[in-house]
């Protein structure tokens, strides 16, 4: 579905672990969109962890 992301945190401590976002109204997301919400999903994780606390 257009608008819909789904992110797999290859490196991080779980190979299963990520995220995933969609849009409202769904609509493709620039590389730049997409880049700052991975930015935002990593402002979130603790680096102690690895996870979002």
């Amino acid at each position: 579905m257009p608008g819909t992301y789904h992110f797999i945190w290859l490196t991080g401590p779980d190979p299963h672990y990520g995220f995933g976002f969609s849009t409202r109204p769904p609509a493709q997301s620039s590389t730049e969109q997409l880049k700052e919400a991975i930015r935002e999903f990593l402002s979130q994780v603790d680096p102690d962890t690895g996870h979002i606390e």
